[in-house]
């Protein structure tokens, strides 16, 4: 591959690039709205379901101290319908049991008081003075379910995990966990998640990433030692990619269009003859050939003709006749009648000085004999020259 297509194809390349950009631009930005969007999501429902925690946490406790007025002896009937009665008017409280540390006594769902107490296993949670918390517990008590058992002092709370973070959602595919951050034990999770998965993926340092196709989000509360991990399918995220990519998208390629426009337009006034030309006289790239002058009569050289060509443009040499006519519509001229003296003094300056016999002949324009600039110019080269007047010859 020569150098010229080499260029040539660097140059599609670059623009196939350029016009690209603002749709790339546009579908990063889009992936960039679809991470927000869905970040946003997860984290509206965490805290949504840590404000749901809070409210149960806030219902157990205001039952437990209604339950602490009791003045009677427990665990009698009358204390039974007592504790019965406080449970039932607390909406996420299932149950409350009287205990005397980790021995349950009895409870409002059995009517008689057990001849042998519960011993519940160490709790999952204790904070002194006298606040242990049970998790996923299956007790006499609620057989068969693994339920929350809230103990402080005498009086434990029992509370259906679902009641924690149950919040209504329209993603299918959502999943979440609550857990304490002291112990990083989960106490509600959603009936599709995974405590051991959920578990695995608290080592997190970031508390938004992606993981096996799934988007996770971790809110921590600022009232207690608890926080809430929730994730959702990466089909959601696409979802909400394509829906933020058709409002990007057509941004991207309209500012496509119009850079190409743009470029187009530009890269032809750039190209134009005129800019072609103005380039090739800054440039000096014009080019000057002398053409012997033979006399017939004896055979001998008497003089050159100064020809002006331009090489280069469209491939070919073009001839004054050619790009003299856009000269003059450019209002190049006069710089192109300058250049060709210059170029002829400082080809043939000295050599017309020691040939005074010799002489040249410089083709101009028919609106150069119009300027006294011109005359001043030539005349000004030839006296520096040592040149004689009749050794230039005007031709139009």
């Amino acid at each position: 591959m020569n150098r010229s297509a080499r260029r040539n194809m660097l140059k599609v390349v670059g623009i196939i690039m350029v016009v690209m950009l603002p749709v790339m631009l546009a579908l990063w930005f889009a992936q960039l709205r679809a991470v927000s969007e869905i970040s946003a999501q997860l984290r509206t429902f965490a805290e949504l379901a840590l404000n749901k925690t809070e409210r149960v946490i806030q219902q157990v406790d205001l039952a437990r101290e209604d339950a602490e007025k009791y003045q009677g002896k427990v665990c009698t009937p009358e204390h039974r319908q007592y504790m019965l009665n406080v449970s039932r008017g607390r909406l996420f409280v299932a149950d409350l049991i009287y205990a005397e540390g980790q021995e349950f006594l009895c409870s409002t769902l059995f009517t008689f008081t057990p001849d042998h107490p519960y011993t519940i296993p160490a709790a999952n949670y204790t904070r002194k003075p006298d606040v242990a918390i049970y998790y996923f517990r299956d007790t006499p008590f609620f057989d068969g379910y693994k339920m929350i058992y809230m103990q402080r002092g005498n009086y434990v709370a029992v509370v259906n995990p679902l009641s924690y973070s149950e919040v209504m959602s329209d993603d299918r595919s959502l999943s979440w966990g609550v857990y304490d951050t002291v112990s990083n034990a989960f106490f509600s999770v959603s009936q599709k998640a995974s405590i051991s998965l959920l578990h695995s993926m608290l080592r997190h340092q970031e508390t938004t990433f992606q993981k096996d196709d799934r988007f996770y989000t971790i809110v921590k509360s600022g009232q207690r030692p608890i926080a809430a991990i929730v994730s959702t399918s990466s089909a959601r995220f696409y979802k909400t990619l394509y829906h933020q990519a058709t409002l990007t998208l057509p941004l991207g390629m309209i500012c496509s269009i119009i850079i190409l426009l743009v470029w187009s337009r530009t890269h032809r006034e750039f190209n134009s003859p005129g800019r072609l030309l103005h380039r090739a006289l800054n440039k000096r790239q014009l080019c000057v050939h002398y053409q012997p002058i033979i006399d017939i009569k004896n055979n001998q050289c008497v003089g050159a003709e100064a020809l002006l060509r331009w090489p280069g443009f469209n491939g070919q040499v073009m001839s004054p006749a050619e790009f003299i006519p856009l000269a003059e519509k450019e209002g190049m001229i006069e710089r192109i009648t300058d250049y060709v003296v210059e170029e002829v003094f400082s080809d043939l300056g000295h050599f017309l000085a020691a040939h005074p016999d010799l002489y040249v002949s410089i083709n101009l324009s028919a609106s150069d004999f119009h300027s006294s600039r011109l005359i001043a110019l030539i005349s000004d080269k030839a006296r520096f020259y040592s040149v004689r007047a009749q050794q230039i010859k005007i031709e139009v």
